[in-house]
């Protein structure tokens, strides 16, 4: 069973920050395993104890340490969860740039401890937000640190601070046909190349498998929504050539056909209580 509260979260963060939440796991017997889908967003998670395990290459599970930044994955990532609680903060595709301070193709695919990417401050970051009285304490703890650093960053210059970047993106999500680079060069002061590296250190993922990634998390929402996979209006709507097309990049992000990943919505569903 998991238990989730989202977090009410600060006017000053929603620029960066697509949500925040706090959860508690409970799988004593056997662990919940799950299917992570690549969305295009970095997360930031904080435990209790190590009680989450990820399989992100071929070399089999690792148990990351209790605070961790989960990076941009280009594939579906197979998940075991046990017992504990953890908060969760949902960086928006740009905004843990703005927090780490780094580039974000480092990132990529891994599960990074916090002190090993940001050093004693990360560690100390974790340990005031485990130490707090209670929650609502540690929601407040916790956004006044990401709060500080952020600004701290843009005033310092320490990031690399693009709106054309940031507005690029949010033309890649608000549409829903929008499936090539070149569609978006148009729009932008880059040419491909310097659009290629401007990606890569601010999103951690290249223009390219961003897009496809973003696409493919709509058409995801669209099945969930609808309970249902229609897949004449899927391919409309969302710009894929054909069926085969479609079923192509399921497989190869996911890991899944269409239908399977209903089930796995099912399945969850029915362990997650939201509050």
């Amino acid at each position: 069973m998991i238990k989730r509260n989202l977090i009410k979260l600060r006017e000053s963060l929603k620029k960066y920050i697509e949500y925040i939440s706090y959860s508690e796991f409970y799988f004593p017997d056997k662990p919940l395993s799950y299917v992570l889908i690549p969305d295009g967003y970095t997360g930031l998670i904080i435990q209790n104890v190590p009680f989450s395990e990820f399989k992100l290459n071929k070399r089999g599970y690792v148990r990351p340490e209790r605070c961790f930044i989960l990076g941009q994955t280009k594939r579906a990532i197979l998940a075991n969860y046990y017992s504990g609680c953890r908060y969760f903060v949902k960086f928006k595709p740009w905004g843990a740039h703005y927090f780490l301070s780094a580039p974000m193709n480092i990132f990529a695919e891994r599960a990074v401890g916090l002190e090993k990417a940001l050093g004693s401050y990360g560690e100390k970051m974790g340990e005031l937000v485990l130490k707090a009285m209670d929650k609502d304490n540690a929601a407040v703890i916790l956004q006044d640190i990401l709060e500080k650093r952020i600004a701290y960053n843009i005033a310092s210059k320490k990031i690399d601070d693009d709106e054309n970047i940031i507005e690029t993106v949010k033309k890649i999500i608000e549409s829903k046909n929008l499936t090539r680079v070149v569609e978006i060069l148009e729009t932008s002061y880059y040419g491909k190349r310097h659009l290629n590296r401007k990606f890569n250190t601010i999103i951690g993922l290249n223009p390219k498998t961003f897009i496809k990634i973003v696409r493919l998390h709509k058409c995801l929402e669209k099945i969930r929504l609808g309970k249902v996979v229609q897949q004449e209006i899927l391919l409309k709507e969302f710009g894929y050539y054909d069926r085969s097309h479609m079923m192509r990049e399921f497989k190869d992000t996911l890991r899944l056909t269409p239908n399977s990943y209903l089930e796995e919505m099912y399945k969850l569903s029915a362990k997650v209580i939201f509050k």
